[in-house]
């Protein structure tokens, strides 16, 4: 993981993590970050959930008892 804080910033860090967000093998997510690793740039994680919410691509709704 690379993580870089700004401690005069509140609202978010930037960070990498090469492994992607899944340890499953092929699974598609496994390596998504990792051409961003190597490239040296870093994704914002937002802290605030208007922020969040403000950068959102995809959405998923969890619906307990429907599966």
């Amino acid at each position: 993981m690379r993580l870089v804080a700004d401690l005069s910033d509140d609202e978010k860090i930037m960070a990498v993590v090469p492994g992607g967000v899944v340890e499953r093998q092929f699974h598609p997510n496994q390596k998504d970050q990792l051409s961003i690793w190597f490239a040296g740039d870093l994704l914002p994680w937002w802290f605030a959930r208007s922020a969040i919410e403000a950068h959102a691509s995809h959405r998923q709704l969890l619906v307990p008892g429907s599966g």
